[in-house]
């Protein structure tokens, strides 16, 4: 009786699974703040092929190259950037870890502001995936 004990509380111990979760971790901030910074310095120098590759594979490249292009066309050179918000979501689950970043960004141009967000993601790999960049509108 007591080895059908050990062995029933063995396979519940091995079943459970262990998961944490952080918010706005000061580390996942920074990362965060640096991502923002370095993705709006390849907009800015216009290189789409680095950008590209923070893309999902469900999202076509050439639809990218024509939102830059067409941001360009509207408002003009980026001239600068502020970070307005940074949310940050950490989640690990038996050592697996996804952090997600979002993120929303005043965007000055030449011709114009706008109010963007941006969202990423990180896997456990050190993956980054770039999951949305939407112009929310347009600041006079």
């Amino acid at each position: 009786m007591k080895k059908i004990l050990l062995v029933a509380v063995l396979a519940i111990l091995a079943s459970c699974e262990n998961i944490t979760t952080k918010n706005n971790a000061p580390e996942d901030i920074e990362f965060a703040k640096e991502l923002a910074t370095k993705f709006y310095e390849e907009l800015s120098n216009k290189d789409t092929t680095k950008i590209s590759s923070y893309l999902d594979k469900s999202i076509a490249k050439e639809e990218l190259g024509k939102l830059v292009k067409k941001n360009l066309q509207d408002y003009g050179e980026i001239i600068k950037v502020d970070i307005n918000k940074t949310q940050t979501s950490s989640v690990t689950k038996n050592d697996v870890n996804e952090t997600k970043y979002s993120m929303e960004i005043l965007t000055i141009y030449q011709k114009g502001k706008t109010l963007d967000e941006i969202s990423f993601t990180k896997d456990n790999n050190k993956r980054i995936t770039l999951n949305s960049y939407l112009v929310h509108e347009v600041i006079e």
